[in-house]
């Protein structure tokens, strides 16, 4: 049993259950009740597992069913190199890094009758080059990338002889079913791979039609292919899977001292000889269900009768029908195999610098959410003050209870010296950071960035530049297996981590998706792409000329439309002139396909996502229409109905200023507003200033007054250069004056304690906040500044607000050090009912929500998932060490805030400090001396470690120096 808190079962544990029978079942478990859906505002509550109940897909059928832990038995876990993990029954123990796994496994022949146990998974042959590779590392040369498309050739066999070629990207296999296959209809599919050698498949005839016949029969030809209908089916072996080329994105360079030509992106022919995996941890990442190819013996076909297997009689009949020389070079040698049993051994790395081998994984616990200040031998870190760039460390050791580390010191010399070692010392956790450029682990690919004169040279080859991290050693060296083959000891200045391509934005999307939540510069660019480029505009002066006019009108008016929410004659006026431009392209389809395309994709790509960002909304849907662009499906008299078809919605619609604006897909309509009828809104009265006392002057109706508390909200006069939303300048409405004036009355009566707000009569849209942290947390006596701007059509979207950071580290997880706040009610996290922002909601709900939602007492929960670890042992631990985090933080932030006060709030940071920063000092000071004492904290914190206390006292020294003008005046 675990210990109390532990989780028993992860995702892709290999478990066991006993059948009515008594015999063994194996399975995968797919998602555990903890770590099913982390997604916290799922609805529907049957989409989540009750608490100990996990998923499990059966093998080899791939049933699936929900399964209580208590009947289930772990037979292995899948730990990969680089995982962080402890050990069972021991939730605050010592932490280490898995350095190496080894896999035994049991193998069963497909459809065969070979069985064997206890296979190294080392002596795996994998299906090399599969779809599985897609986004996989590789090498050529002196050259890194990623894999990003594979296209493979595919030989078929008929029975009667007959052979054919396709190739995967032509889908041509897609309808067809392998025979071996024993999952059921919508089962779970545990290999990956989706053909390898001797596979038998079942379809249609007529799905060969772009097979490409190297041997034809009387019944099996390219002609028959071409009459047959559904019902002619065919049985068809695989003897051969050739990688016919390989699309690699090339994104990294070893500096080697002379040029290097970039490879090709399509690799093919015998440069694909050249293309090497670069994947040293693959025997580690073998599992239940995956299908291998493994040289068990040569099969026995010299005499017919001792013949055993199915893998037998494909090698005797590859050689009968005279296949061989279309078949796969190794295929007498090699035969598929399921694998149906594993059992993993894990080398373990651990924070007090010992190692141990040969560990049972189901030992060991996964750390999926490590805590941000765990530090392992082999790290690389920075000092967090940052005295000097050329300044490093790697971690020797780490007391984890006691959250320090013992680390060496490096100098960097110059490009052709080795580092210089400085010192050994013990450093808290809370001093250090992870390097910015140093972030190597076991299996990271890296380039060689350098040579010392000291190193060997690789001459004229590249042997040693391209390579992968084997092992993380503690003297500041790391070994690094290259794509040469060869072995050697590097220092981490002297390579560096290849470029991850998959922080690139795809610039094309196959599905036909569009993303408009991304980044709506996409769009711009696409644009600007369609403006610079003159193929498609060399057909007539004149209609380039008619096209950038119907550009440039469309987008203004469209953009007019996306504001002019509450403008209920303007909208109906843009509406009707879109109408008639639109028309009138229509007009004996003047305009050329090409032009009609780029047209088309224009309003798709800039003035729907103008249309859509303007209301809030994120969610669209124009799979169909794009597909057809991309494809160049549309013609010009098609493209012209669809551009009627979304003026025509324009046209039928207004808008309703008091509701939501929608945003409604139909048909080949592109994303649209839809408008609704409303009466027009009377002239707001004028809003005048007497006295500090806000007056609504209306003729026709009897004046409202209020006045505004001064210990809540204090209005100054220009906004200061420092507010973050200074350089915003939007225009004014009648109907948004009055809303602000409105929240302002409630803000004036409803503030609670610990919230002060400043306003600025120059300019309406722009407010400045300060929060106090609440009591009973650890960011009691702090106190946080936020700058909010009101765009026009406030409240009907929520507003902007910046958070200034006093300090280069976080100290919430819903508070970025560049000033973004993470919360559903602006937006910038998932939310469901009134979460989300919506035109009812207001200021008030917003700064209340701040308070008590981010400023908490167990803010580590509020990391996007983490909430799933409460009340486990392992949560439990990270929250408290969070906890100390904050108070470390919270107490550098101070101690800056006292020289670098948001202007507007100078009085009340002086008296804050002076009255409470000598008590928040001495609160700490008490937990660290006398811990037992009545006032502890209600949140998780003590015992406070050694490495906290080694922290704090530097950072009390600071804060006091700081404050100590204001405790004097």
């Amino acid at each position: 049993m675990a210990a109390e808190g532990d989780r028993e079962l992860f995702a892709e544990d290999e478990i066991s259950s006993l059948t009515e029978t008594g015999e063994k079942k194996y399975g995968l478990v797919l998602e555990t009740a903890e770590t099913g859906h982390d997604d916290i505002y799922i609805e529907e509550s049957e989409m989540r597992l009750a608490l100990g109940m996990n998923r499990i897909a059966w093998f080899p059928t791939g049933v699936t069913s929900v399964v209580s832990s208590e009947e289930l038995t772990l037979e292995d876990r899948s730990i990969l190199p680089s995982d962080i993990v402890r050990r069972m029954n021991d939730p605050g123990g010592v932490k280490g890094y898995a350095t190496s796994t080894k896999i035994l496994c049991n193998l069963e022949e497909i459809n065969g009758f070979r069985k064997f146990s206890k296979v190294d998974t080392s002596q795996l042959i994998p299906i090399f080059f599969s779809d599985i590779d897609i986004n996989e590392p590789v090498a050529m040369d002196c050259w890194a990338g990623v894999i990003e498309d594979i296209d493979q050739e595919i030989t078929l066999a008929f029975s009667d002889g007959a052979m054919c070629k396709v190739c995967l990207s032509d889908e041509t296999l897609e309808r067809f079913k392998d025979t071996s296959d024993k999952t059921v209809a919508g089962g779970y599919k545990f290999a990956d791979v989706l053909y390898y050698v001797s596979q038998t498949l079942t379809g249609c005839l007529c799905d060969l039609m772009h097979a490409k016949w190297t041997r034809e029969t009387k019944y099996h030809n390219s002609k028959s292919v071409r009459n047959a209908d559904r019902k002619k089916t065919c049985k068809v072996t695989i003897i051969n899977i050739r990688v016919k080329e390989v699309e690699v994105e090339w994104d990294a360079c070893a500096i080697t001292g002379k040029k290097n030509k970039r490879p090709k992106r399509i690799i093919r022919g015998p440069s694909l000889r050249k293309l090497k995996k670069l994947d040293c941890f693959n025997a580690s990442t073998y599992q239940l269900g995956d299908i291998v190819y493994f040289s068990s013996h040569p099969p026995n076909v010299d005499n017919p009768e001792k013949i055993r297997s199915p893998y037998d009689k494909f090698v005797k009949l590859v050689k009968d029908k005279n296949w061989s020389r279309y078949a796969m070079p190794e295929f007498e040698n090699l035969a598929p195999y399921v694998i149906t049993y594993t059992e993993s051994h894990v080398g373990v790395m651990w924070q007090d610098g010992t190692t141990e081998k040969d560990i049972n994984s189901c030992q060991l616990y996964p750390i999926n959410y490590p805590d941000d200040n765990e530090y392992f031998p082999g790290d690389y870190v920075y000092s967090r003050e940052g005295k000097s760039s050329k300044q490093y460390a790697v971690v020797k050791r780490a007391d984890h209870l006691g959250r320090t580390c013992f680390v060496r010191w490096f100098q960097t010399i110059s490009d052709s010296q080795q580092p210089e070692v400085i010192k050994d010392e013990e450093v808290s956790v809370y001093e250090l950071r992870e390097h910015d450029t140093f972030t190597f682990r076991p299996g990271t690919v890296v380039v060689r960035s350098k040579k010392y004169t000291d190193s060997p040279s690789d001459n004229d080859t590249y042997s040693e530049n391209v390579g992968q991290v084997l092992e993380m050693l503690t003297d500041g060296r790391m070994k690094i297996t290259w794509y040469g083959n060869t072995e050697s000891l590097v220092y981490p200045t002297e390579v560096i981590v290849k470029y991850d391509s998959d922080d690139d934005d795809d610039d094309d999307d196959d599905d036909g998706e569009l993303d408009f939540d991304s980044e709506s510069e996409n769009s711009d660019d696409d644009c600007e792409k369609l403006n610079n480029s003159n193929s498609s505009w060399e057909t007539e002066e004149e209609d380039s000329e008619e096209i950038k006019v119907w550009e440039g009108k469309s987008i203004n008016l469209c953009l007019t439309l996306s504001i002019a929410f509450e403008h209920l004659q303007e909208a109906k006026k843009t509406a009707e002139d879109v109408c008639e431009l639109i028309n009138s392209l229509g007009k004996g389809n003047e305009l050329p396909d090409d032009a009609l395309e780029e047209i088309l994709e224009n309003v798709i790509y800039k003035v729907a996502p103008l249309l859509i960002n303007s209301t809030g909304k994120k969610e669209v849907e124009l799979t169909k229409i794009l597909k057809k662009i991309n494809k160049h499906q549309l013609s010009g008299e098609k493209m012209v109905r669809i551009l009627k078809d979304i003026s025509d919605t324009f046209q039928q619609n207004v808008i309703n200023a008091e509701s939501e604006v929608e945003i409604s897909s139909t048909g080949f309509c592109s994303e649209v507003v839809e408008i609704k009828e409303e009466k027009v809104e009377p002239e707001v009265p004028e809003v005048l200033e007497e006295n500090g006392v806000i007056v609504i002057d209306d003729s026709d109706d009897e004046g409202i007054s209020y006045e505004f508390d001064d210990e809540k909200i204090k209005f100054v006069e220009i906004v200061p250069d420092d507010h973050y939303f200074k350089r915003h300048n939007p225009g004014t409405n009648p109907r948004f004056i009055k809303h602000y004036h409105s929240e302002m009355q409630k803000l004036s009566k409803d503030l609670p304690k610990g919230i002060r707000l400043i306003a600025y009569e120059s300019d309406t849209h722009k407010l400045r906040v300060l929060i106090q942290g609440t009591h009973d947390t650890p960011y009691e006596d702090g106190v946080f500044f936020f700058d909010i701007y009101l765009p026009e059509t406030y409240p009907l979207v929520p507003p902007e607000v910046y958070y200034h950071s006093m300090y280069a580290e976080r100290l919430n997880p819903n508070l970025y050090v560049d000033g973004k706040v993470c919360l559903s009610l602006l937006g910038t996290w998932s939310g469901k009912g009134t979460e989300k922002w919506t035109p009812k909601s207001t200021l008030l709900q917003l700064l209340i929500s701040i308070q008590s939602l981010i400023l908490v007492e167990e803010p580590y929960f509020n990391e996007a998932g983490y909430e799933l670890q409460r009340n486990t042992a392992n949560g439990m631990e990270n929250s408290r060490m969070y906890n100390e985090m904050v108070l470390l933080t919270l107490t550098k932030s101070l101690s800056v805030l006292s020289r670098k006060i948001p202007a507007g709030f100078e009085e009340e940071v002086q008296r804050h400090i002076k009255e409470t920063g000598g008590k928040f000092l001495k609160r700490i000071e008490s937990w660290i001396e006398k811990p037992d004492e009545p006032r502890k904290p209600s949140f998780p914190l003590l015992p406070l470690s050694r490495g906290f206390q080694l922290a704090f006292n530097k950072a009390k020294k600071e804060l006091e120096e700081s404050i100590e003008p204001n405790m004097n005046s």
